[in-house]
């Protein structure tokens, strides 16, 4: 009995995290990925360097870093995946769902095919905090989105910054506005 996974059989390893913006807090999740040999790490927050012109955030060499648009100048990105290179994954970037779309402007969309040839949908998403500029527009349109293109094995990461007793069960508080049309 080989107790060792074959490529074809090794399961794919997915982290996701919310680094405030923050250089150091980015490099610590790039360096946990690489060590837990992770595929793919979806960063909400991530830090940007102040001069959106050069592009500038936190690489590392095993990672493939992926961002919404190339214009950075329109304001910085709110949302980055990383895809390992040596992954053995066809990683397809979507553009056509949400590139510079003004209902997209932070998620991002991606068609991965495995090394099974198992076909899914990965969306990295960042929903502004209620009171923000942009509050709740991604997860609204999310529930746009025609159901046809969940027909395949998906998963929606992220931060959606929407509280409700779904997904918290402990909390008491008022729920986010939108937040109960989104778990529907």
């Amino acid at each position: 009995m080989n107790r060792h996974p074959t490529p074809a059989t090794q399961p794919l390893i997915v982290l996701q995290i919310n680094v405030s913006k923050g250089s150091i807090q980015q490099e610590i999740a790039l360096a946990y990925a690489y060590a837990e040999k992770a595929d793919i790490l979806l960063v909400q927050e991530p830090y940007i360097y102040r001069d959106y012109t050069r592009r500038i955030t936190t690489r590392h060499p095993t990672y493939e870093c992926f961002s919404l648009t190339d214009n950075w100048i329109a304001g910085q990105p709110r949302v980055l995946t990383y895809i390992r290179k040596q992954a053995r994954l066809q990683a397809t970037q979507l553009h056509s769902i949400a590139a510079d779309s003004p209902s997209f402007p932070n998620t991002l969309f991606f068609h991965i095919i495995g090394t099974a040839r198992a076909s899914f949908l990965i969306v990295n998403a960042y929903n502004a905090l209620y009171g923000s500029i942009r509050a709740s527009e991604t997860a609204r349109a999310l529930t746009q989105l025609p159901l046809s293109l969940f027909l395949q094995p998906t998963l929606l990461a992220g931060n959606f910054n929407l509280h409700y007793p779904y997904w918290q069960l402990s909390y008491s508080y008022s729920i986010t506005p939108f937040a109960e049309q989104f778990a529907k």
